[in-house]
C-alpha cells in the first residue's frame, strides 16, 4: 500500500461513526451517514479535494474504498475502480496581496485569479475605473485596477453596450492592461467566486472584495503582490463502480456526481461542501442502496465519481467523448447529482426540458413521482447547460438530467461553502425521490 492510500485508509477509520457509517438504511441513520461521508470529503485533510496536496487523489481513493466497502464491483474488463486522464490546468499553489500597508486575508479579502499569471513585485496602484479602453493610458509598469461592470454613461446607452459588449468579461480588460504594459492587475469584485482555467496572462491579477478595499486614498496608493502558479498537464482520475443488474444486460443506468473542487490558495481552502461533496455521499449512500440484493433493479447500473468537473467537465468529456469504458449506446439514462445539500425550495432538473422548452419523459415520470410523494415544493425543468457532468451524455443524444437543490445558504466557489453550512434539510425525501425514479425506468432504452 502506498503512502497516499495509506493516509486515505486512515482518514476513513477515522471518521467512521460506529452505528451510523453505511448502516442499515433507516432515515435517521440515512443521514447521519451521508453527513459523516460529506464531513469527511469536505474536510480540511482533503485539502479542498484540488490539486495541491494530492487533494483530489485522497478523495478519490477515498471514494472506492466506500465502493469496495458496500461491495461494488469494477466495470466489467477492467482490473480498478480508477479511469485515468490528463488535461492542461494553470494551477495557482499560493500567493499574498498588500494593499498600501494592509495584508489582506486569503479567501476573505481577495482570491488570486485562475487565470493569473505568477510573479512577485511591488508598484503604484493607478484606478482605471470600469477598464473601458481609453482608461489605460498611463499603464505602464504600474499596478491596475479595474471595477467589473461598466460606468453609468454605457449602461444607459444600448448603442454603447453592443459597442462594449466584450467588456462584460474582465479578462478583456486584463488583456487589454497586459497590452498596455501594466505590472499587474487589480480587480474589485462584490463577491468572490474562484474557478479553474487553462489560459494564464503573462501578469498576476488579483480579485479583492470592495468591501475590503482600503477606503481612504493615501491607504491604496501601492500594492505587493506574489503569486506562485504554474502552468502543468495535470493527471487525475474518474473513480468507477458497477452493479450488475438482475434481468438481461440490454441497459445501463448511470448515477454519477464529481467529487473535485478548487483546491487551496495558500492558507484558504475551498472545501466544497455543498459543491459536491453532497452529491457524491448521496451517489454513495444509492450505490449502497441499489447494491442490496432486496433492491437489485432489472437492468446495470454504473456508478461515476468525476474528478476534474470544475476544470471544465474533464473527466466526463473523457469517459464520453475518448474513451468510454461500457458502450454509450446501452445507457438507457444518466443521473447527475450536485450541489445536493439543501432543497427548502425545491429541485432542479437541468436537461429537463428539450430544445422546444417540452418536458423530456425522464422529467414528466419524475414530476409524477414527487406529485405523489411530496418530497420536495417544487420539480423545476431547464435546457441542456455546460454546468455539470451529464452535459456530454446528452450531446451524445443519451437521456440526462443534472438534479440540484434549490434554496440554503448562497455559498458557492468560495471558502464559505464549507460542512457546517450544508442544512440536507430535504435529503432523505430527495434521495427517496430519485431512487423511485430510478426503479421505475424500466430496462428497454
Amino acid at each position: 500500500m502506498n503512502f497516499l492510500r495509506l493516509k486515505t485508509a486512515l482518514l476513513s477509520l477515522l471518521w467512521i461513526l460506529p452505528g451510523e457509517f453505511f448502516s442499515q438504511g433507516y432515515p435517521d441513520s440515512l443521514l447521519a451517514e451521508t453527513r459523516e461521508v460529506a464531513r469527511v470529503l469536505a474536510s480540511r485533510e482533503f485539502a479542498g479535494r484540488g490539486y495541491q496536496e494530492n487533494g483530489h487523489l485522497i478523495a478519490s481513493e477515498f471514494i472506492a474504498t466506500k465502493f469496495s466497502d458496500c461491495g461494488m464491483q469494477k466495470i466489467p474488463g477492467q482490473n480498478s475502480y480508477f479511469q485515468k486522464f490528463t488535461f492542461a490546468l494553470n494551477r495557482i499553489d499560493s500567493g499574498s496581496v498588500m494593499i498600501g500597508k494592509k495584508l489582506l486575508l486569503a479567501g476573505e479579502d481577495y482570491i488570486i485569479s485562475s487565470r493569473s499569471g505568477g510573479s512577485e513585485s511591488a508598484g503604484k496602484i493607478l484606478d482605471c475605473g470600469f477598464g473601458m479602453p481609453d482608461e489605460f493610458r498611463d499603464a505602464t509598469g504600474k499596478f491596475v485596477m479595474i471595477r467589473e461592470g461598466f460606468p453609468e454613461k454605457i449602461k444607459s446607452d444600448e448603442k454603447k453596450m453592443q459597442e462594449f459588449a466584450a467588456f462584460r468579461d474582465e479578462f478583456t480588460k486584463v488583456d487589454l492592461a497586459s497590452k498596455h504594459r501594466a505590472s499587474a492587475v487589480i480587480i474589485l469584485r462584490k463577491k468572490l467566486t474562484y474557478g479553474l482555467s487553462a489560459m494564464p496572462v503573462d501578469i498576476p491579477v488579483v480579485e479583492i472584495l470592495e468591501s475590503s478595499w482600503p477606503q481612504k486614498k493615501k491607504a491604496r496608493q501601492s500594492a505587493k503582490i506574489f503569486v506562485a502558479s504554474e502552468f502543468v498537464r495535470q493527471e487525475s482520475q474518474n473513480v468507477l463502480g458497477w452493479i450488475e443488474g438482475k434481468g438481461e444486460a440490454d441497459s445501463i443506468v448511470v448515477v454519477c456526481a464529481h467529487y473535485d473542487h478548487l483546491g487551496k490558495q495558500g492558507t484558504a481552502i475551498f472545501t466544497g461542501g455543498n459543491d459536491n461533496a453532497s452529491g457524491t455521499a448521496m451517489m454513495l449512500s444509492m450505490a449502497k442502496h441499489f447494491n442490496l440484493p432486496e433492491n437489485r433493479p432489472q437492468y446495470d447500473m454504473a456508478f461515476i465519481a468525476f474528478g476534474a468537473e470544475e476544470a471544465g467537465l474533464i473527466g466526463s468529456q473523457h469517459f464520453v467523448t475518448k474513451e468510454p469504458l461500457f458502450p454509450l449506446e446501452k445507457i438507457r439514462f444518466v443521473l447527475n447529482l450536485d450541489l445536493m445539500a439543501n432543497g427548502d425550495e425545491g429541485i432542479a432538473a437541468v436537461a429537463g426540458l428539450d430544445a422546444e422548452n417540452l418536458p423530456t419523459k425522464e422529467f414528466t415520470l419524475l414530476q409524477s413521482i414527487n406529485d405523489s410523494l411530496q418530497a420536495t415544493p417544487l420539480v423545476k425543468g431547464r435546457k441542456n447547460a455546460h454546468n455539470s457532468d451529464h452535459y456530454y451524455f446528452v450531446e451524445k443524444g443519451i437521456p440526462a438530467m443534472f438534479i440540484y437543490t434549490l434554496g440554503g445558504p448562497p455559498h458557492y466557489h468560495d471558502v464559505h461553502d464549507t460542512y457546517e453550512e450544508m442544512r440536507f434539510s430535504k435529503y432523505v425525501e430527495i434521495r427517496e425521490l430519485l431512487i423511485f425514479l430510478i426503479s421505475r425506468l424500466g430496462s428497454k432504452p
